[in-house]
């Protein structure tokens, strides 16, 4: 009866909260301003309904695919059901949802930069997060020939890939767009002709659109501990899972706060 699903749960619980919380937060700071709907404000509802769907699909893994109970005690009915929502649709959804947000963070340095070169870097790293789910989802989807060899192995001919490899190493392209979303900032902030004090607010603004870096990482370094119980394994995993495009969503809402705090403070 040993189970970890309630942290899952718990998980799911307070990051869908916080996110609704952070993105009713955004409009109400953009209604204070008068701002109209743009292309950052779309990023952030399509990421609301990715990461809901990721939380929907984490609870029926829980409640039909036996996540968080050890293996050996989960039915085989349950465990294709496992594999089928941990090894296909909680990836594909990570994907577009860690993408999404930082799609708007983009958009809001667009509105910022004015030079060619900083511009066309933000393109650059906008190419890359929309193309990424566009490679990456057929991938997941189709880890096994056939699709159906991932839950039955009895299957003559069947194969996967290092599917190991595909979770591994599938966030490195977010690692590495989240450094480039970090770095791309700093020279428009040290060129600037004003105060230390001004540039130390600018920066910490900036950084702020990057502190899913941290968690990206995380979540890199846990994929590479040995899984001899998936079902087991599968709460900490997806648990990051739900996290990092939680963080990078509440990221790019903070970037709109000024006009709302300015608001609560005077």
């Amino acid at each position: 009866n040993e189970s970890s699903a309630h942290v899952l749960i718990a998980t799911v619980a307070v990051f869908f909260i916080l996110d609704i919380i952070f993105v009713a937060l955004r409009f109400w700071s953009r209604r204070i301003q008068r701002t109209k709907f743009q292309n950052d404000d779309f990023f952030v509802i399509a990421t609301l309904v990715v990461i809901t769907g990721t939380c929907i699909t984490s609870i029926y893994s829980v409640k039909r695919g036996g996540v968080g109970r050890h293996l050996q005690y989960v039915p085989k009915q349950e465990r294709i059901q496992w594999l089928k929502a941990v090894f296909i649709a909680v990836p594909s959804l990570y994907i577009t949802s860690a993408s999404l947000p930082k799609l708007a963070v983009i958009c809001i340095y667009l509105k910022i930069f004015v030079g060619r070169v900083s511009r066309l870097c933000c393109w650059t790293i906008a190419f890359i997060l929309a193309i990424g789910p566009v490679i990456t989802v057929p991938i997941i989807v189709f880890q096994c020939t056939p699709t159906n060899y991932l839950w039955d192995k009895t299957i003559p001919g069947g194969h996967c890939f290092n599917q190991a490899h595909m979770f591994r190493y599938g966030s490195l392209p977010n690692i590495i767009t989240d450094v480039a979303i970090l770095v791309l900032p700093m020279p428009l902030i040290w060129n600037l002709h004003t105060s230390a004090k001004v540039k130390f607010g600018l920066l910490i603004t900036f950084l702020i659109g990057s502190i899913g870096l941290i968690t990206s990482i995380l979540r890199f370094v846990a994929f590479f501990t040995p899984i001899t119980d998936g079902t087991w394994a599968a709460v900490p995993l997806t648990c990051w899972v739900i996290v990092e495009p939680s963080i990078y969503l509440v990221a790019a809402c903070l970037l709109t706060f000024k006009p709302l705090l300015r608001y609560l403070v005077h």
